[in-house]
């Protein structure tokens, strides 16, 4: 079977206090990008070992410490799956904020419980999802959401975006340590749930349409303000770095030429939402 697990952007990051599992609060928006996609395929073995291979963007983990590898360990272990051979192609890159690693294991786990017919419900596979990322979960039902907690308790939204236009570039060798960026904020924000769910049409607009990783990220990386302002420049709509970086997205209402945001080594997309 193919999959095709896409990316998502973060409308909007707030922090808003430390757990005491040591994990932080937040609150955001996930959007889907549903052009923007990885390619996932697997087969039960053939020769009884199971087969893994890459290829695109290289991945800087280990295969054991690959999300769809612990996935796959996870399954054999509790359910009665054979082994596989598997093929993960990279295009969503890594260490951008897209979620691209996350929704490898998304799709993964609602690949195998289709394939295998394993019966499981959203909520259980959202479960599982969770064990492998904050994020996992959302790409269970992959449709726009805010996102509390860890991230992983979902309210599902209806907004529509689809008539703009999203450019997304990140710059190459640019690489944001999450670590250091949670420990970079020297307060965190207040609230927004409430006022944000009882008028989503703000979506765009402070306060709710800010990501408090910036100010660390652009002070590590003067080229992610630059792109940010340029995206201003050419006439975005909405502009902001998605996740904790490094990509800058920017929604525009009419097609643009890209050129002025690409530099040597930069990712850069365009699509429609």
């Amino acid at each position: 079977m193919i999959f095709f697990p896409n990316a998502k952007i973060n409308i909007g990051l707030h922090i808003t206090g430390k757990r005491p599992d040591g994990f932080h609060n937040l609150e955001t928006v996930f959007y889907p990008v549903k052009g923007l996609t990885d390619i996932l395929e697997f087969l039960p073995s053939q020769t009884e070992q199971e087969q893994w291979s890459f290829s695109g963007f290289p991945i800087d983990v280990p295969k054991e410490k690959n999300l769809i590898y612990t996935v796959y360990r996870y399954f054999r272990k509790h359910y009665d799956i054979p082994l596989l051979d598997v093929h993960l192609h990279k295009t969503i890159p890594m260490g951008a904020g897209l979620g691209g690693g996350s929704s490898d294991a998304a799709f993964f786990i609602t690949g195998l419980n289709d394939f295998f017919g394993l019966s499981l419900s959203k909520e259980t596979m959202k479960e599982i999802a969770g064990r492998f990322g904050s994020d996992c979960p959302f790409f269970i039902d992959n449709t726009p959401s805010f996102a509390e907690g860890k991230g992983e308790k979902l309210h599902s939204l209806d907004i529509d975006f689809s008539n703009y236009f999203l450019v997304i570039v990140k710059p190459g060798n640019t690489h944001i340590n999450t670590a250091s960026a949670y420990a970079s904020l020297s307060h965190f924000s207040l609230s927004q749930k409430a006022d944000f769910l009882a008028n989503t049409s703000t979506i765009l607009q402070l306060p709710w349409f800010k990501n408090d990783f910036e100010p660390f990220a652009f002070s590590q990386y003067t080229v992610l303000h630059n792109l940010k302002q340029t995206m201003s420049n050419l006439g975005a709509v909405a502009t902001q770095m998605t996740g904790s970086g490094s990509a800058i997205y920017g929604l525009f209402e009419n097609d643009i030429d890209t050129t002025p945001l690409e530099s040597e080594e930069s990712f850069v997309w365009k699509g429609r939402l």
